[in-house]
């Protein structure tokens, strides 16, 4: 027979006969429940517009597609902002933070310019990404490609509080931008 403790898993009695129990019933019985995943409602603006989705498990951002019916250049030393054609609910208690691709950084030198980007839950108006090109020739945009990743996160709010003063001084005290050197 299995006992368990308070919090639901098995006493240290019960670890001996642990290899019996059927993968069902360690699922119901033995397991913490998981959170329910949340859920982004999107809603298309556009015709070409794709929703986002996630290319590989386990990744922790999403692709966005460029929506436009048109392509964009965007030219070296300049930015541009593109459009997605989509309209995001967020859950409750979160934002989405749009990041650079990997690849067309590397590859076109295409970034984010305000990366990262934040949707608030908020925000129902349509994404766009703003697309800067630190590259040194022109980067075509064609609708359909993919323009920026997005991070669904959980936001804390703070109390914001003044005050007469602050904390006695840390050891780091006022340095910062670079106060740290470099090696």
């Amino acid at each position: 027979m299995k006992t368990q403790s308070e919090s639901g898993w098995p006493d240290a009695d019960s670890w001996a006969g642990l290899s019996e129990i059927s993968v069902s019933e360690s699922m119901s019985d033995n397991m913490l429940p998981l959170r329910p995943q949340p859920v982004i409602r999107v809603k298309k603006t556009r015709p070409r517009a794709i929703l986002p989705r996630y290319i590989h498990p386990g990744d922790s951002g999403f692709d966005l597609f460029f929506g436009a019916d048109r392509s964009v250049t965007i030219f070296a030393g300049k930015h541009q902002r593109l459009p997605t054609g989509l309209v995001f609910e967020l859950p409750a208690g979160h934002e989405v933070q749009i990041r650079s691709k990997s690849g067309r950084a590397a590859k076109e030198g295409l970034f984010v310019l305000n990366s990262p980007g934040t949707v608030d839950e908020g925000y129902r108006g349509e994404i766009c990404v703003i697309l800067a090109n630190f590259g040194s020739v022109a980067v075509q945009n064609e609708p359909g490609d993919k323009i920026a990743q997005g991070v669904l996160v959980p936001v804390v709010r703070a109390e914001i509080e003044e005050v007469a003063e602050i904390a006695p001084s840390t050891s780091r005290g006022t340095g910062g931008m670079g106060s740290t050197g470099i090696r």
